[in-house]
């Protein structure tokens, strides 16, 4: 049985129309998930807002309940960004609850174990908790990780000093007072007046070690962690 020209050319044309069509569901689906992931920086923003934007005070409860909420929202639509945690555990610090800030960056170490940053964190909320050793053993592992990032980079002159002011407060972390001690004098003759220098020694006459480290994890840039990630 012989084939009109046009029905040929309906058969030709559907497959061509089928083919365009599959590819345009192909190009959605990276649309789709970049949409998904846009939505999930836009709702930790929302909750940062919610918490910080207005200055609401810890004692506000509902606001800081509706912030974590919203967190735990951007985290399904984004749940590899460290940025959503690291904001979420930053918060339960504040309020006190040490042990959700600790589950929530175990949630993000599990989806990348060697997150060298989650470890200081994990660290300094074991030492708010009073659970000095394995605090202790994740200060260590912390700075093992970062050494080795470091070591498959050429730092620029900022970055060195930076990793420079590192290794002082791991002295400090791991309360090896002695290195410490002399690790901070060599600084403040390396970079005389410097504001980070000035700003530790201050701290160490007005500040609780547990008040000191928790501002360890409030001062580092997100844009470093970021970056690391």
């Amino acid at each position: 049985m012989e084939h009109s020209n046009s029905e040929i050319m309906d058969t030709t044309t559907r497959k061509k129309l089928k083919i365009v069509l599959i590819a345009f569901l192909i190009l959605l689906i990276p649309l789709g998930f970049a949409m998904k992931i846009l939505y999930g920086i836009h709702l930790n923003d929302k909750a940062l807002n919610t918490y910080w934007g207005a200055h609401i005070g810890i004692s506000d409860k509902e606001a800081a309940s509706q912030a974590i909420s919203e967190f735990d929202k951007a985290k399904k639509f984004n749940k590899r960004n460290p940025i959503i945690y690291i904001n979420q555990a930053r918060l339960y610090g504040t309020l006190h609850q040490y042990d959700k800030a600790i589950k929530t960056i175990e949630e993000y170490i599990e989806i990348k174990p060697n997150f060298a940053y989650g470890y200081l964190m994990l660290g300094v909320f074991h030492e708010q908790e009073n659970e000095t050793k394995r605090a202790q053993d994740y200060y260590l592992r912390y700075r093992s990780l970062k050494t080795e990032k470091y070591s498959k980079r050429t730092l620029d002159k900022e970055e060195l000093k930076t990793v420079e002011f590192e290794e002082l407060m791991d002295f400090y972390l791991l309360n090896d007072t002695v290195s410490f001690k002399k690790r901070l004098i060599d600084l403040e003759t390396k970079y005389p007046n410097d504001w980070m220098i000035n700003g530790v020694k201050l701290q160490q006459e007005s500040e609780s070690r547990k008040e000191i480290i928790l501002g360890l994890i409030g001062m580092t840039s997100l844009h470093n962690i970021v970056s690391e990630n």
